[in-house]
């Protein structure tokens, strides 16, 4: 998939992916802001993949995914059911890329949107999506913070971020001890490499 677009006013295609669980007092407005997002592009298609939800987030999802043909709802219940939040999650997102990469016509799509179902990202707009699209030469548009980006561990390397920063932090002695070890492990680890 390419980063890259033709027509500046409506870029070509695009195909938006989200992870959901438990998450049904924020499906709503998070599934109406895809669908107004999706103007800024030619065409859209969305896959959700859900698992093991507990509340309404289902049946929400399957009345969603029922009322539209560019609309994909994967069911994974159990998936990695005995490992942690963020391993799931990864393999959740893994999930919805190999559904990506097995059909043609997802495949060929210029722009892969990966958005949170919840409050998280209820201030992407279409205004400031275009905004982004315009920029020129830019491969990818990232999980973008005005401080330290809060899911170090979930995106650790071994140069960078090779533990839990929560341990780290938790290890301190209470006080400046642990404010630094914060900073330390959490806030400068959450920092760009340039």
């Amino acid at each position: 998939m390419s980063g890259r677009h033709g027509d500046a006013a409506r870029p070509g295609a695009a195909v938006f992916i989200g992870a959901a669980r438990d998450c049904a007092p924020f499906l709503p407005r998070a599934l109406e802001r895809w669908d107004a997002l999706a103007t800024c592009f030619e065409c859209a298609h969305f896959i959700v993949a859900e698992n093991d939800s507990t509340d309404g987030t289902k049946a929400i999802l399957g009345a969603w995914a029922a009322a539209g043909r560019n609309r994909t709802l994967l069911t994974l219940d159990g998936i990695e059911a005995d490992q942690i939040r963020t391993v799931r999650l990864a393999a959740v997102r893994n999930r919805l890329l190999e559904e990506v990469r097995s059909r043609e016509d997802l495949r060929r799509a210029s722009y892969l949107v990966v958005m949170d179902l919840d409050y998280a990202s209820l201030l992407i707009t279409p205004a400031r999506l275009r905004r982004s699209l315009a920029l020129e030469r830019w491969d990818g548009l990232f999980a973008n913070q005005l401080f330290y980006y809060y899911d170090v561990w979930a995106l650790r390397d071994e140069r960078r971020s090779p533990d839990d920063w929560v341990e780290r932090v938790s290890a301190a002695p209470p006080g400046w001890r642990r404010a630094w070890a914060r900073l330390r492990h959490l806030e400068w680890r959450g920092r760009p490499f340039w």
